[in-house]
């Protein structure tokens, strides 16, 4: 049995991180059995969420869980060529190194989604919750700024994001999977961060800029018919 250590979800997403979201998706597709823990970043070998408890190991960060998993039998990726792996990669980072970071901005940030995170801390004791919550947006918000992303307006935020979109949905076309007509990893990493804007109860700009779009918001809906 698999433990996966992860953040909470709402509706609709099993989590409202979507690097532990690709991690139990994936799961999911390999149809190999585990159960959730909401986890503590700092009891995992690297202080943040995901990791896995798996045959007496601890493994972390969601990248280095999948490649354990793709190593063995029944690996989602077997067969795909080089061009096609260049191409994935290309996506992943697109996903991960840049428009998580508008995801980021926009959720902690923004007041109207911070109503929805502040759920997050709902586990934390009500006599520390009320100090914890507002120090750690202050680090998330703070970190993006030292990242870059949040020195930027807002409306230039959004602008990243909504580019980022554009390029994923032209990249996806009207193919039914990113690498064409068998779900891979990649799709998986899609569908945790695309799930987390389209399904996410606050309409943003970027939700507004997901759904000019309809190709990703059928991709999502797949993606979740394929993984009930």
């Amino acid at each position: 049995m698999i433990t996966l250590h992860t953040f909470p979800g709402r509706p609709g997403l099993e989590s409202l991180s979507p690097f532990c979201m690709k991690v139990e998706v994936y799961l999911k597709a390999r149809k190999l059995p585990y159960r959730t823990i909401l986890g503590n970043p700092r009891a995992g070998p690297k202080q943040k969420l995901p990791f896995i408890e798996v045959d007496g190991q601890r493994i972390a960060d969601s990248a280095t869980i999948l490649e354990h998993f793709e190593k063995s039998d029944g690996a989602l990726d077997a067969g795909l060529d080089e061009v096609s792996r260049a191409r994935a990669h290309v996506i992943r980072r697109t996903f991960e190194e840049g428009l998580y970071f508008v995801m980021l901005w926009s959720r902690w940030a923004e007041d109207a989604s911070w109503a929805v995170m502040k759920g997050s801390f709902d586990a934390v004791p009500a006599a520390l919750r009320f100090v914890v919550a507002p120090i750690v947006r202050g680090v998330i918000v703070k970190s993006t700024v030292a990242q870059g992303t949040g020195r930027h307006s807002r409306d230039e935020i959004y602008a990243i994001g909504a580019r980022d979109l554009a390029a994923v949905s032209a990249l996806l076309g009207e193919e039914p999977f990113f690498a064409g007509n068998t779900l891979r990893t990649i799709d998986l990493v899609a569908y945790a961060f695309l799930a987390n804007i389209v399904r996410f109860e606050v309409d943003t700009p970027l939700k507004e800029a997901a759904a000019r779009h309809p190709n990703l918001g059928r991709f999502v809906d797949r993606m979740g018919q394929a993984l009930a």
